[in-house]
């Protein structure tokens, strides 16, 4: 594996994108990495995704001087597959990761992997339990969090983000004082979007009030997100569902902000690189469910994603269409390291470049790197459905979204084809007519034809883990 090179690209980055508010890294070094992921959260809730206003008010500050993509796409609707796809650059087809019984191979390398062949220090800290021991390759130190009560609530629930925060920093106090400032890779899952819902109090009173509504009971909540596919739930139920969803939404972005604060103190922040993303979203009865890893619908994997370069300080918006495999490929090329063959994804510095303005080309071109080659596809699967007995919802099984327009692949009745720019919620589904044909059934044909996967056999802890995060009753 190559070794890092002077980060001269990451300093080449904070020129273009308005000045440096520290000095940039020394020659020779490499910048740190801070990967967050929060758990179940849909882009449209965020601000600076044009979500309601006053529920992120620290990520919305952090997107004032990051690269906000406003189209990013998760390779799958659940956890363990689009983990999988993030870590490998790979699709869910390509790994095999389609069920809760299946392992991360041991040939696909991942993120961590690299970087730490590289040099550096990596740590990764989840809140959900799922992400085993060969999601944790290439992590020196990784802990998954157990379940564990909270005052209040009469089931165990994944660890909370103050949590996780505290033990984050840990193991950054823990890192040589070289490694503080440079070479550390530090991955972060936060579980409160994520069922069960346990917002704090004070934000879950606070957003209901905004709203006129009564503050949510719990319990309604949670039967809510575990019944509603046996019988539809009243209006007022489902409201008090998404009014502590926001409310979770609110409780993470609160700990965010204490975490960056404690980071910067300890100078974790002097030169890192930042992105913060989703693993998948989730739906809030908008095609008639609530829950996700259910169906291929922009609520369920168009996701978050904010990147921020060391020194950034002005907001870069890209429109055009990503995928969380290129995520890893970014963060490669920004430290200077070459990927994997394997990897599937790109890198997207030069479309962060071609986005910053007119002075971006002629950098690009000065320091030798490659234009955006016209637009690039997003693939979404769901092969395999996080249900008892594999049983579906939806007859989806794989997406493609290419501009403006998403295909999606069923099991038992013709592709649908949406116009996301006119119909933007996916309420009007049209059959493919021939310029879908001529340009998006190829594109997906590339893939091969999709193949559901079985569910495979679980073991008595794994179906205890997952009754408490309920897809099993």
């Amino acid at each position: 594996m190559h070794e890092p090179h002077p980060t001269w690209l990451a300093l080449a980055a904070l020129v273009l994108l308005g000045g440096c508010s520290a000095p940039p890294p020394g020659d020779g070094t490499s910048p740190n990495i801070l990967l967050i992921v929060l758990d179940t959260q849909r882009a449209d809730r965020l601000g600076c995704h044009a979500g309601p206003p006053g529920l992120t008010p620290f990520l919305d500050r952090l997107a004032t001087r990051s690269v906000v993509f406003q189209r990013a796409y998760a390779q799958s609707p659940w956890t363990l597959p689009s983990i999988a796809s993030l870590f490998t650059s790979r699709l869910p087809s390509q790994n095999h990761v389609h069920t809760f019984a299946d392992a991360l191979p041991v040939t696909d390398p991942t993120l961590a992997d690299v970087l730490a062949a590289a040099g550096y220090a990596t740590g990764g800290f989840s809140a959900n339990s799922m992400l085993g021991p060969s999601y944790q390759r290439g992590f020196q130190a990784f802990m998954a969090e157990v379940l564990l009560p909270v005052s209040g609530v009469t089931d165990l629930v994944p660890a909370r983000a103050a949590h996780l925060r505290l033990d984050a920093l840990d193991w950054v106090l823990g890192l040589p004082e070289a490694h503080r400032h440079r070479a550390s890779f530090l991955y972060l899952q936060f579980m409160e979007s994520h069922y069960p819902l346990v917002p704090d109090p004070d934000l879950l009173e606070q957003v209901a009030r905004s709203r006129g509504h009564p503050t949510p009971e719990l319990a309604v909540v949670h039967a809510v997100a575990t019944v509603s596919d046996s019988f539809a739930p009243s209006p007022e139920d489902v409201a008090q569902f998404v009014d502590a969803y926001d409310a979770a939404l609110m409780t993470v972005d609160r700990q965010l902000a204490r975490l960056f604060a404690d980071l910067e103190r300890l100078g974790f922040l002097d030169h890192a690189v930042v992105v913060v993303t989703a693993d998948h979203g989730e739906e809030l009865r908008d095609h008639g469910h609530v829950g996700h890893g259910t169906a291929l619908f922009e609520e369920q994997i168009h996701v978050p994603l904010l990147l921020s370069l060391p020194g950034q300080t002005r907001r870069i918006d890209v429109e055009q269409v990503v995928s969380l495999i290129d995520v890893g490929p970014t963060l490669l090329d920004l430290a200077g390291i070459e990927p994997p063959m394997s990897f599937e994804g790109r890198s997207l510095r030069a479309t962060i470049e071609a986005a910053s303005g007119w002075w971006g080309g002629r950098l690009a071109r000065a320091v030798g790197a490659e234009q955006p080659a016209g637009e690039r596809a997003a693939f979404s699967e769901l092969l395999a459905v996080p249900l008892p007995g594999g049983g579906r919802l939806t007859s989806h099984t794989r997406s493609i979204v290419l501009g403006h327009r998403k295909l999606i692949e069923c099991v038992d009745r013709d592709p649908e084809v949406f116009d996301l720019w006119l119909d933007p919620y996916e309420r009007e589904p049209r059959t493919p007519d021939r310029d879908d044909v001529a340009v998006l059934v190829p594109v997906l044909e590339r893939l091969g034809p999709a193949a559901p996967a079985a569910p495979g056999t679980l073991d008595r802890d794994t179906e205890a883990r997952l009754r408490a995060l309920g897809y099993l009753q």
